[in-house]
């Protein structure tokens, strides 16, 4: 994280932690502090020390606290629970190789001639798309997206830069439950995906949706989030593919 706050804000960094690990075991929420100067755009500060970060340090927030205010001295508890995985996830971009158990280490990626032959007609259809507007119309749905959920699902924080030009075509929220929302939410017909440890990611394709297409799914996740309609063993059993 020093080296991270090194490089962008250019001027050495002391970060102080709430606590201390173990090596090799990461905490699934951790509060650090640093004394730095006025940060003006915070969500942009954020979206660049994700990219600059180990793949598997994530910052979620950055906010402003008293003078005075310590991570350690000021915690007001903490908790540890030690979870040990012992199946491979391909969703946890683990940078390391690990070998499928069984006959599924013999699986190519390569996809079959009919999936790419109904690709390549797929493709004419860009042929007749300007990419100037579909960018446009790419923001416009997320920038409405954002202010719905946000006035209609204060539950989720939004996760993704707030400054469009910084942004693909997907808007990140995060949810505590994350993983059973989100399942909650494709049962009724909402397709997005999940990214651990809280992400509910949803992408925007302006080529086949539009404005009320956004608003529908927003009232699908308003009707999950305000009726904990997430809140059942089912939607809480984690699959492979998430």
């Amino acid at each position: 994280m020093e080296k991270a706050l090194l490089t962008l804000l250019r001027v050495k960094t002391p970060v102080i932690g709430a606590g201390r690990t173990d090596a090799g075991v990461h905490a699934s929420q951790f509060f650090v502090h640093i004394d730095t100067e006025e940060i003006a755009e915070i969500d942009i500060l954020i979206y660049k020390l994700n990219c600059v970060l180990p793949t598997d340090v994530v910052v979620f927030d950055l906010f402003k606290v008293k003078d005075d205010s310590h991570a350690r001295f000021d915690a007001v508890s903490r908790s540890y629970e030690y979870h040990v995985i012992q199946q491979k996830n391909p969703f946890d971009f683990d940078l390391n190789y690990t070998p499928a158990q069984g006959i599924e280490r013999m699986r190519v990626g390569t996809p079959p001639v009919l999936q790419l032959a109904a690709l390549q007609e797929a493709m004419k259809l860009w042929e007749d798309v300007d990419m100037v507007e579909l960018r446009a119309a790419s923001i416009a749905l997320q920038e409405q997206f954002i202010e719905e959920v946000e006035c209609d699902v204060p539950e989720l924080t939004l996760a993704s830069p707030r400054d469009a030009s910084v942004r693909g075509s997907q808007v990140s929220f995060q949810f505590e439950h994350g993983y059973a929302a989100m399942q909650a939410v494709i049962d009724r017909g909402v397709i997005g995906d999940f990214r651990a440890p809280d992400i509910m990611r949803f992408g925007f394709t302006p080529l086949y949706l539009d404005a009320g297409d956004v608003s529908m799914a927003v009232k699908v996740i308003k009707d999950v989030m305000n009726n904990a309609l997430w809140d059942t063993d089912a939607y809480k059993v984690r699959s492979r593919v998430t």
